[in-house]
């Protein structure tokens, strides 16, 4: 004889097969929309770097001495407004400018709270970077600021 299953067993393994089903749709769902939001990060954050260095040629290019410029000024831009950082939720300052011999990257590549700014700008060479948020581990944050500073600096350096 075959043994029939309840209703109420078998309402309990349907739902539970579909709360599972949605429970994979939404991580696959959640990884693509990361990986879109990472994209749209490094496109703005590459576009507002070419932009910020295409401004310190120039005014390279004009000075009198051929040196960069000490800082970066607002007025070089549209309305007279820095390119600003996506991600500079902590209101540090838009850059932050040092005058140090053939350093061509910040020393803390992470935007944080204690950043002293989103980009990063050596006047002594005229190298411009954009700091990154912590993107889970060391490994991922140094993969993702070389990405957008299109760099290939290591841990070890």
């Amino acid at each position: 004889m075959e043994k029939v299953r309840p209703k109420q067993e078998t309402r309990l393994i349907d739902c539970s097969i579909v709360v599972v089903g949605i429970g994979i749709i939404v991580v696959v769902l959640f990884g693509i929309f990361r990986r879109t939001v990472d994209s749209s990060e490094i496109a703005i954050l590459k576009a507002n770097l070419k932009a910020i260095q295409v401004e310190v040629s120039f005014q390279t290019a004009a000075s009198s001495e051929a040196k960069h410029p000490r800082v970066i000024e607002a007025e070089w831009f549209r309305h007279d407004q820095l390119p600003v950082h996506p991600s500079n939720t902590f209101n540090v300052p838009t850059i932050e400018t040092v005058l140090r011999e053939r350093a061509i990257h910040p020393k803390r590549i992470e935007l944080n709270s204690r950043s002293k700014g989103a980009y990063w700008y050596n006047s002594d060479n005229g190298m411009i970077r954009a700091r990154v948020l912590d993107q889970g581990s060391p490994e991922a944050t140094l993969e993702f600021y070389n990405e957008v500073n299109e760099s290939s600096l290591s841990i070890t350096e």
